[in-house]
């Protein structure tokens, strides 16, 4: 069954983040991927989704009743926000191996950013979605393969890391 927008409205009068759970599988994260669309046009300041797939190829009230409770929180616990399915829709199957490529998947999701109608929101998520970019194409993903500290004893090494590996370089974005 697909997501409505109608749906996703009713959810957010019991909860503002509720978790949508799809299956592990091919047709499960086509599926997911299709929910984004009805999702980012109606976001609103404190409203979202999150995401789950189930690996067990169980609906999770099978899941629930079969694993129990623990195994489906442990599965809620992971549950990925919403901007990290739509950064994943953006690049999935996409070749990034040339300047080209990767100004097409950038331009792909400010596109899709583009279908957020609240400014706001839509601006927060460009800015998100900016930093992504730096650090998986741009020079933050030069930055982000230096060594570190931590993992290089060289001490020539860390003192360049120090200089090089900046706060934000921490994050990952795969």
């Amino acid at each position: 069954t697909a997501l409505t927008e109608e749906q996703v409205l009713e959810a957010w009068k019991v909860c503002p983040n509720p978790i949508l759970c799809f299956d592990g599988d091919g047709a499960g994260i086509k599926a997911a991927i299709r929910s984004i669309d009805r999702v980012l046009p109606i976001l609103r300041a404190g409203y979202s989704v999150s995401y789950i797939f189930l690996k067990e190829k169980k609906d999770p009230d099978e899941l629930l009743h079969t694993l129990g409770p623990a195994v489906f929180e442990q599965y809620l616990q992971r549950a990925k926000p919403l901007v990290d399915i739509l950064w994943h829709k953006c690049k999935m199957n996409k070749d990034a191996s040339t300047p080209e490529q990767k100004a097409l998947i950038e331009k792909e999701v400010y596109e899709e950013v583009g279908k957020i109608k609240d400014a706001q929101i839509r601006s927060y998520y460009a800015q998100e979605m900016k930093q992504r970019i730096y650090y998986t194409f741009g020079r933050g993903a030069q930055i982000k393969q230096q060594p570190t500290p931590t993992n290089n004893n060289s001490v020539q090494s860390n003192i360049i890391s120090e200089r090089m590996v900046g706060s934000k370089a921490k994050h990952t974005y795969n």
